[in-house]
């Protein structure tokens, strides 16, 4: 039963071919996620440090717990689904936000959360 209990799901199967579907399907939405997630971090102030991010998945160093946590209620009550990553998982004083930017974001709710996080960090 232990070899058996380990093996993928049928769901968690049909969720990869799906998945490998539509990135052969379309081939240069990956490109264009990480140009848009270039440009987003282009414009955010130079005060938020991103840890020269090159993907979709932006950190955004805030600097100690509290805040890290304050500034992550804040966008999730404005409907954005970021989180907190805190100390110990990383070290004192890079405690941080983990930003990850979808290919189906618009331009609209990227700025959305770009004013919703300079107005959290201020």
């Amino acid at each position: 039963s232990f070899i058996f209990s380990t093996a993928l799901s049928p769901v968690s199967a049909l969720q990869i071919e799906y998945a490998i579907t539509e990135i052969l399907g379309n081939p240069g939405q990956g490109q264009a996620l990480l140009r848009a997630a270039e440009t987003w971090r282009q414009k955010l102030p130079i005060e938020l440090d991103t840890l020269q991010s090159k993907s979709q998945i932006v950190p955004v160093i805030i600097g100690t717990n509290k805040k890290t946590l304050s500034v992550a209620t804040c966008l999730q009550e404005h409907g954005f689904d970021v989180r907190a990553i805190r100390s110990p998982t990383v070290p004192l004083g890079t405690e941080r936000l983990r930003i990850t930017l979808k290919s189906y974001h618009q331009p609209q709710d990227l700025r959305r959360l770009m004013d919703v996080l300079v107005e959290a960090t201020a």
